[in-house]
């Protein structure tokens, strides 16, 4: 997936605010998804019904929100988001693009609903947002290993109630997590004594969420 900045947008978020897209509908991605129109719709409303600001970070670290996402909108190409950095972060951001270290965004969410295509790829037909950030690169790789590694006691799951029970953990529902499991876990892949570098890149395969980094958080 591609995201970006046209130059008056880089300008705009040294003045303390940003205007992009952050996510192309109908775009296959490396991770084998895409985004259907529609699919922020009920996400963009229940935060506007609740009053509250989707936050922005840079890189999904979430310990240090640098503003938040006053408009959201879903438009032809895609997630439309205008943006507003607090008045203490925007020398540090501004420096970011002002030395082209950002280069887009990646959105953080959990899956709502789903359709598998065909060509095995997955289509998110309905998600719901927890944050948009600022990133230096266009996608943010192991974000969810890294991030569940980091928790005391995480161990990779070995049997495919280990993993069900993972995706429990981070936010999935019951009958997806069953879905996932029985349609994409191979146990052989994830066998004692393996390589753990093997491992991890299976195991984010098999999640397909590499850009979030606690997509478990509620907002």
């Amino acid at each position: 997936m591609e995201y970006r900045f046209v130059a008056s947008e880089v300008e705009a978020a040294v003045a303390g605010r940003v205007d992009g897209f952050a996510c192309p509908f109908d775009t296959r991605d490396s991770h084998d998804t895409r985004f259907a129109t529609g699919c922020f719709v009920k996400s963009i409303a229940a935060w506007k019904s609740r009053g509250r600001t989707l936050p922005m970070y840079v890189n999904h670290a979430d310990n240090r929100p640098v503003g938040g996402w006053l408009d959201l909108a879903e438009g032809p190409e895609g997630l439309r988001a205008v943006g507003e950095i607090v008045s203490t972060e925007r020398e540090w951001v501004g420096g970011l693009f002002r030395m082209k270290v950002v280069l887009g965004m990646s959105i953080g969410f959990v899956p709502v609903a789903w359709r598998v295509e065909t060509d095995g790829s997955v289509t998110f037909t309905e998600v719901s947002l927890r944050e948009i950030s600022l990133v230096t690169a266009n996608s943010v790789p192991g974000a969810v290993i890294e991030s569940l590694r980091a928790e005391a006691g995480f161990q990779l799951p070995r049997t495919k109630r280990d993993f069900e029970h993972l995706l429990k953990r981070i936010g999935f529902s019951g009958n997806a997590a069953r879905a996932i499991t029985s349609s994409g876990f191979k146990e052989a892949d994830l066998r004692e004594g393996a390589d753990p570098t093997g491992l991890v890149e299976g195991l984010q395969d098999q999640l397909f969420l590499m850009r979030l980094s606690h997509v478990a958080r509620q907002p």
